[in-house]
């Protein structure tokens, strides 16, 4: 049974993701916002189109949702005493100051799969209540893949995380993290398992038991956040994200049943797009 109380307990624990994601740091540009952590929770699920005393007839797909954590900075935090004294003596107003760490609109595009051989891909918003769980229609239903995920900024945080609609949602104080999920649907369809003499468990060991070999599967999204301040300004971080499927030493991956993974991050700065 799935717990979602454990897997916030767990979204915010002490993982490691090791490698796998790269992006654009320049703490000398502008840095008032930056991405803190990456979590990743990576399992397998199927639906059953037959049964029987003899058989199973499935159609497997794998999901990774990612939880990203952004963070607002105040600008003073990163000012040399000098600039700051010197912004003193210009007598930058406070509502300026305020203005510059204010979002105005927060969206993803650019959105590219390394490995497109592998399933129907799909990489979209998913709700943080919603965070690791699968439902059938998540795999019936056709994934389409939008240029664009768009977030509504939303006031209360509370109402992000209470949100299951697929409006992608973001409270415009960064406290919850974006969630976003990548499926790969339909990897292997009408596949047929006939012992049946070992319990059946709908997750990761799925892809094991089906004989689909990790490296077949393993895929990169690369992405782009934007976030627009309340002077208009545009923010840009520049995101390549591997899968995480296993770990470097191969004794724990999906085929166990789930994986994850986090990374904390230091220095990850958004640039300012001229």
């Amino acid at each position: 049974m799935f717990y979602p109380v454990i897997l916030l307990a767990t979204l915010f624990g002490k993982k490691s993701l090791e490698k796998g994601i790269e992006g654009i740091s320049e703490a000398s540009k502008n840095p008032l916002f930056s991405l803190e952590k990456v979590y990743c929770y990576s399992n397998a699920n199927a639906i059953s189109k037959t049964s029987s005393r003899a058989m199973w007839n499935l159609d497997i797909s794998q999901y990774t949702d990612i939880a990203l954590f952004l963070k607002i900075h105040n600008e003073n935090e990163t000012l040399t005493q000098e600039l700051l004294q010197q912004r003193n003596a210009e007598n930058i107003s406070v509502v300026e100051q305020s203005a510059k760490t204010t979002i105005s609109e927060l969206y993803i595009d650019h959105i590219r799969f390394s490995n497109t051989s592998t399933g129907h891909l799909s990489f979209n918003y998913q709700p943080f209540s919603k965070f690791g769980k699968i439902e059938d229609e998540n795999l019936t239903e056709e994934n389409v893949q939008s240029d664009k995920i768009t977030f509504t900024l939303i006031a209360n945080s509370e109402d992000v995380v209470s949100n299951t609609s697929s409006n992608a949602q973001i409270d415009k104080n960064l406290t919850i993290p974006i969630t976003l999920r990548y499926l790969n649907r339909n990897i292997q369809t009408d596949y047929t398992i006939s012992n049946i003499t070992e319990p059946l468990t709908f997750d990761g060991s799925l892809l094991k038991r089906s004989y689909i070999p990790i490296s077949s599967i393993q895929n990169t999204v690369s992405f782009t956040i934007h976030i627009k301040n309340g002077l208009g300004d545009e923010y840009v971080y520049q995101m390549s994200l591997t899968i995480p499927l296993q770990n470097e030493e191969n004794t724990k991956s999906i085929y166990d049943g789930s994986y994850t993974e986090e990374k904390e991050l230091t220095n990850q700065f958004f640039l300012l797009n001229y």
